[in-house]
């Protein structure tokens, strides 16, 4: 990998690490004024802010692995999009004009399942995955991310299997929201550090 790329990668890693704070701050606040319209723009703009944030892990880590990198990276674009439809369809201008519409049915099987959650789960535990095989930040943070994403997929999992079971509890979010911001505070500071031997991906 020469100076070029390693520049190019670095900077996207400080790129989703500055995300990683920016859509938690927008989507805790969204959630904190649920139901309001500041709390569905907040919530859009914290969607929004996800691309990038899930790019720049892409971008960061793809010398790792290809292909565990993409289907992360894959995950990450469906929960988007998902997530970005629940929160259009909150809007009460698009469920006045949309009410019996697929955009709505789907919004409201979104909300119903936690379907975006789990497959964000899934990208998450496959990020963290990479982190800890290519050692490009310290091993504690890539273990508390790894694991606060497997708990959090087992929520979901189980949420999906029993409806009854909550899977937005608090403490089971915990570890998952600690490893996000402390590797996103690495990665703005410090960025991802590669391994001299580390090969060149020519193509993203």
């Amino acid at each position: 990998m020469d100076a070029t790329e390693t520049a190019y990668r670095r900077m996207w890693a400080r790129i989703a690490g500055l995300m990683y704070w920016l859509v938690f701050a927008f989507d805790f606040s969204g959630m904190s004024l649920g139901g309001t319209a500041k709390g569905h723009w907040l919530s859009l703009v914290g969607g929004l802010l996800t691309i990038p944030l899930a790019y720049g892990l892409y971008t960061a880590l793809v010398p790792a692995q290809r292909a565990i990198a993409r289907t992360a990276f894959g995950c990450r674009l469906v929960e988007i999009v998902l997530t970005l439809t629940s929160v259009i369809a909150a809007f009460p201008m698009v469920r006045g004009a949309w009410a019996d519409s697929g955009l709505l049915r789907l919004a409201q099987w979104d909300d119903a399942t936690g379907f975006p959650a789990f497959v964000f789960t899934i990208g998450s535990t496959l990020f963290f995955i990479l982190f800890v095989r290519s050692r490009t930040i310290p091993l504690a943070l890539s273990l508390l991310g790894l694991v606060g994403s497997i708990v959090a997929f087992g929520a979901c999992s189980a949420h999906l299997i029993r409806p009854a079971f909550p899977v937005f509890t608090m403490w089971l979010w915990i570890p998952i929201m600690l490893g996000e911001l402390l590797t996103g505070a690495w990665l703005l500071i410090r960025s991802v550090r590669y391994a001299p031997s580390a090969a060149s991906v020519s193509a993203l």
